[in-house]
């Protein structure tokens, strides 16, 4: 049991996900609706930094399913 506990310490967590906004005027307006000051270029931006959340959570799902793979193959072991 004690293992167990603490193979689920190690777990790896920080899953990070944003949806990107279309550069348009239609999107544009949407995110006006929050943030009256909001411009095309701030949309850009936005837009660029969630393609590196994107990233990172593409590679956080994958070091999530190595690390279940290796916990599995462990406790089988145990039994």
């Amino acid at each position: 049991m004690k293992q167990i506990l603490e193979e689920l310490e190690n777990m790896p967590t920080g899953f990070n996900h944003r949806i990107k906004i279309g550069e348009n005027q239609r999107g544009l307006n949407f995110v006006k609706k929050t943030n009256p000051k909001a411009t095309m270029e701030d949309l850009k931006i936005y837009n660029a930094e969630s393609e590196g959340y994107d990233l990172g959570y593409e590679a956080a799902v994958i070091n999530y399913i190595e690390w279940r793979n290796e916990v599995y193959l462990k406790l089988k072991r145990l039994k």
